[in-house]
């Protein structure tokens, strides 16, 4: 119980500090590209954080495409 409030109280306070992560497709208007899974992993030592996202991707389109991954 108290691993779980510790976890629940690192996650509110860190929000304001948190990055979304936005996919920019070269060349495309419309982006054929879509987010098809997100793993989060988290792991609490002492009072360190670590945070690991693991994000797979689908491409709807018929060609190879190039894109960049920024986190704001």
């Amino acid at each position: 119980m108290r691993f779980l409030v510790l976890l629940i109280s690192t996650i509110v306070c860190t929000y304001g500090y948190a990055q979304m992560p936005t996919l920019k497709v070269n060349g495309e208007k419309d982006n054929p590209v879509i987010l098809e899974q997100m793993d989060i992993n988290v792991v609490i030592t002492g009072n360190i954080a670590t945070t690991t996202m693991q994000l797979s991707f689908k491409n709807n389109g018929s060609r190879v495409l190039e894109g960049e991954l920024t986190f704001q």
